[in-house]
């Protein structure tokens, strides 16, 4: 069974997520001024962009030897263990617990904004505690489709969300791992949701997942090695609504990638066979 060697891309993936996130970490605390807006290029500034480069092409390069295949049903592609099951449960939640922090942001803000996409992040984190029953063959795989296309709509709001949290320059850098991680999980999103509609968009899927767990870690550790290493709770209070959030897609990402180099290694046990 070549699975356990294929998994290796996953564990590469998060390995450069992790490092990632403390190059990330040094850049947010001492080459981002947060009282000027002004950025200051240091070593990291260049060898964080370059690891999450060849990471991208790693994770490319493990999505070209992922099969097309348009025959296998949406709860067996992407079928989960009891372990599997319970991440993806907790996905869910995390992503309720970023749409009750945005509801309670309303309380205070009173933007309708706030209220309408709280309300929204937190039907889709049931959506997402929904979809993993049906991923773990006890839930009918027809009851995928509503919820398939809220978790669709929704990861498109997030990005546009992320988006408009950040001004561009001069701070572009800082904030171009949020926004490409939220890019990341919408891809992911999307390739999984074409399943559920008889679309295969199996290697699409793999490099988004991949490259998803390589920058939701970069940029979520990123803010909490931040934090260690300045003691300031700015850089978490920052992303309160988009650290649960990141780390629920993370994890969903975790398990779709793991889906699709595990169909990888039993096509390559099928021929081996023949």
């Amino acid at each position: 069974m070549k699975y356990s060697y294929k998994i290796l891309y996953l564990v590469l993936a998060l390995g450069a997520g992790l490092f990632g996130g403390v190059l990330h970490g040094h850049e947010l605390v001492y080459c981002y001024d947060n009282t000027a807006g002004l950025y200051t290029a240091d070593t990291s500034s260049y060898i964080l962009p370059v690891l999450c480069a060849l990471a991208a092409l790693v994770s490319l390069f493990a999505a070209l030897g992922v099969r097309e295949d348009k025959e296998t049903s949406y709860p067996a592609y992407y079928s989960l263990s009891k372990g599997g099951t319970a991440i993806h449960v907790l996905s869910g939640f995390c992503v309720i617990a970023g749409g009750a922090v945005l509801l309670y942001s309303f309380l205070s803000d009173h933007s309708i904004y706030s209220l309408l996409l709280g309300a929204f992040t937190a039907i889709a984190g049931v959506s997402f505690v929904l979809l993993s029953s049906v991923r773990a063959g006890r839930a009918p795989e027809a009851s995928a489709k509503g919820n398939g296309i809220v978790v669709l709509f929704w990861i498109c709001c997030a990005l546009l969300y992320t988006f408009m949290e950040h001004p561009v320059e001069p701070i572009l850098q800082v904030f171009a791992y949020d926004l490409l991680a939220m890019c990341a999980s919408a891809l992911a999103i999307y390739c999984q949701t074409g399943r559920i509609f008889k679309k295969s968009r199996a290697r699409l899927g793999a490099f988004g997942s991949l490259c998803g767990v390589t920058l939701l870690t970069t940029a979520g550790f990123g803010r909490l090695c931040a934090f260690v290493l300045s003691g300031s709770l700015s850089y978490l209070r920052e992303i309160a609504f988009r650290a649960p959030v990141m780390l629920g897609m993370l994890l969903l990402c975790m398990l779709d990638a793991a889906a699709y180099l595990r169909s990888h290694a039993e096509q390559e046990d099928a021929n081996a066979e023949v």
